[in-house]
């Protein structure tokens, strides 16, 4: 007898990540730098404080880390201006989509996104099995109207990665604000702003 996997994961289609950068160089013949922003990579290094918080851990990693993130939390409590009680800290947005995901959705559910955005959106939503709707984007961003327009009753989740990956478009504060206002109740909307610090708001 063999283990058959749930019928849902043979519709998903691997998700296929950016080269780094030492493979790019390798293959097109570049001798010069790159900065590479798809994979959300700090262009300009590792913080000289985030190196010296590695190297006084150093002698620590034996240990298995504090799974609550309490002084991480605190630091973004304060920082975002909300309550501690209310972040929830991930492996980065890959993680927190799936997440989510696998809370909200059931296969009567439906994803609703952007057509180009962030593959694992659409990767989660086919993991679960639910049905997922992609919106062409207008002028290569978000059109937040057809996506409004497209909820119905099974709809469960929105999600929007403010900047795009990978269009590199992005949506106002207000334009934002206005469709979460707009959005009825009982709908998970992710805002992912995983590329937030890369822009300034308009």
């Amino acid at each position: 007898m063999s283990v058959k996997p749930r019928e849902a994961t043979k519709k998903v289609k691997p998700y296929i990540p950016g080269k780094p950068i030492e493979e790019l160089k390798r293959e097109l013949g570049i001798t010069e730098e790159i900065l590479k922003l798809a994979s959300n990579e700090n262009p300009v290094g590792t913080s000289p404080k985030a190196l010296e918080a590695i190297k006084e851990s150093i002698g620590e990693t034996y240990l298995y880390p504090d799974d609550e993130c309490f002084y991480l939390k605190r630091g973004l409590s304060k920082h975002l201006g909300v309550n501690a009680e209310n972040l929830i800290v991930g492996n980065g947005s890959v993680e927190l989509i799936l997440i989510a995901s696998m809370v909200y959705l059931t296969p009567d559910d439906e994803f609703i996104m952007g057509d180009q955005s962030f593959a694992l959106g659409k990767i989660s939503a086919t993991l679960m099995g639910a049905i997922f709707t992609g919106i062409t984007e207008k002028d290569y961003t978000h059109d937040l109207n057809a996506i409004r327009d497209a909820v119905s009753e099974k709809t469960k989740i929105i999600y929007i990665d403010n900047p795009c990956n990978p269009l590199g478009t992005k949506l106002s504060r207000k334009g934002i604000e206005d469709f979460v206002n707009s959005i009825p109740d009982g709908i998970l909307i992710i805002l992912d702003e995983a590329y937030y610090e890369f822009v300034r708001d308009e």
